[in-house]
């Protein structure tokens, strides 16, 4: 991902920027080393080693690459803000032409440029329609590729995307491309000694350290705490559960001494069949009134992860993540991944995922959770991102990870209150929180980073010391 060109070396202030030299010496290196150049629509069509140029910003001095490009006859794609055109400091549309009609890619970088994730839905529209619009009309081609700005994109600005015609999304999260996919990563050249070095670009141990940095840096992005409507907690256990040590009448009682509106039950599904459903049901009805509400849950342990239903009108079990989830979707019913793990869980189509537990994953998000899940949005997998708390006695709901809803409620009766607590959730109307950090649903918190890596060192030793203890114990055997 280049952005803008120097003729000399030296210092620029665009980070993203690279003199011409050190350009081409880049393009002669790939073709050295057998890669394929080509277009980001074409990058699939492909079975060889292949790299993909890509140019933001339409800035005047990427006419001076692709010169460099079309004496080496190599391809790539040229994202261009239609706002800018023909200005002072950018690509005319002469200039673009001529790209084109030499072979290489136009794609949009919207309209303006603006940050896509701050838009309501019609500025979103106009960004992403009004662009690609030009753009066809101007040079009577189909636009198929976008690269976002600023890469700052969410769910939303995804979606709308692929809403728009869009086939192919360039962020700016740093990586080596491995599947075929509709949102890819990219490596950002930058002005500085290590892209002086084109076996810098081959290097998966520097790739995957800097990607490491990028997701942290989205992850950890500062946002102002939301106004709370309503409180409640998430993943709780009565003794209902085997291992439940709380009446459904301790749960109401400790969530109205502390002001919390709703509590979501996640009650063994093994331990349970159609008539205890029912039955359990029925009395978290007669707990529930306007001041509080008694959501009931089952968590089924599928072989590869645990699944909750919330609020299902019948009971249901199976050992397979695919048959819960297509229960889930042909009745409707709400469903969440519990206590995911980036190193045993797959990106799943559901409606939320618990990516914090307070006693899997601490007091704090474990950082590599909350970058699995960004990732998840590459594969247009949406789901939001939830902190719950694992609850089965007194003790752990005195530290219980609470769940904010940022909305207002208006309800008539139990059944609407717990209809729209869900349709809230649904929505990514809500936060997770705890005294030291909040979870967005988008996957990013606000907190301390230094707590992060002290709670990411802890979940490391605790699976060192199980590691020892599991091969003591086979030893011992």
């Amino acid at each position: 991902m280049y952005h803008r060109f120097h003729r000399i070396k030296k210092h620029n202030k665009d980070k993203y920027s690279v003199d011409l030299m050190s350009f081409e010496k880049t393009i002669k290196y790939f073709k050295r080393k057998g890669f394929e150049f080509v277009r980001l629509k074409d990058l699939w069509k492909s079975k060889n080693n292949v790299v993909c140029l890509t140019f933001d910003d339409s800035h005047f001095s990427q006419y001076e690459a692709f010169k460099i490009m079309k004496k080496h006859g190599v391809k790539g794609t040229f994202f261009v803000i239609t706002s800018v055109l023909n200005s002072k400091d950018s690509l005319s549309i002469t200039q673009i032409k001529e790209m084109l009609s030499s072979g290489m890619e136009i794609g949009s970088h919207t309209a303006s440029h603006k940050d896509l994730t701050d838009m309501n839905e019609n500025e979103l529209a106009k960004e992403l329609y009004l662009s690609k619009k030009r753009l066809e009309s101007m040079l009577n081609i189909k636009i198929e590729s976008i690269s976002i700005p600023g890469g700052e994109y969410n769910q939303n600005v995804i979606k709308s995307c692929l809403k728009f015609g869009y086939k192919f999304i360039r962020t700016s999260d740093i990586g080596f491309v491995e599947d075929e996919k509709i949102v890819y990563p990219a490596l950002p050249v930058q002005d500085n000694f290590l892209f002086k070095i084109p076996g810098f670009f081959t290097s998966g141990n520097v790739i995957g350290f800097m990607s490491y940095l990028k997701g942290i840096s989205k992850i950890s992005e500062k946002k102002d705490i939301p106004k709370i409507y309503l409180k409640g907690i998430f993943h709780v256990h009565s003794n209902y559960s085997r291992d439940g040590k709380l009446s459904l009448e301790d749960i109401r009682g400790f969530c109205l001494s502390k002001n919390l509106n709703f509590a979501i039950s996640s009650e063994h599904a093994e331990d349970m069949n159609k008539k205890s459903w029912k039955e359990y049901k029925e009395k978290c009805d007669r707990l529930s009134d306007k001041k509080f509400v008694l959501i009931p849950g089952l968590e089924i342990p599928c072989k590869e992860d645990h699944i909750i239903l919330v609020n299902p009108k019948n009971y249901f079990f199976s050992n397979s993540v695919e048959k819960v989830i297509d229960y889930c979707k042909k009745n409707k019913i709400f469903c969440i991944v519990a206590h995911v793990s980036f190193k045993s869980s797959k990106p799943r189509d559901v409606d939320l995922v618990e990516i914090w537990n307070k006693k899997y994953h601490g007091f704090a998000p474990l950082v590599n959770n909350l970058i699995w899940f960004r990732k998840a949005m590459r594969n247009c997998i949406f789901s939001y991102a939830i902190g719950g708390n694992d609850i089965h006695k007194i003790s752990d709901l005195k530290s219980a990870i609470s769940l904010g809803l940022t909305d207002k409620i208006n309800y008539k009766n139990v059944e609407s209150f717990k209809k729209d607590v869900v349709k809230a959730l649904k929505e990514g109307r809500f936060c997770s929180y705890n005294s030291k950090f909040v979870l967005y649903p988008e996957g990013m918190i606000n907190g301390k980073v230094l707590h992060l890596y002290i709670n990411e060192m802890l979940e490391s030793a605790k699976d060192i010391g199980r590691k020892l203890i599991h091969s003591f114990h086979r030893i011992s055997l």
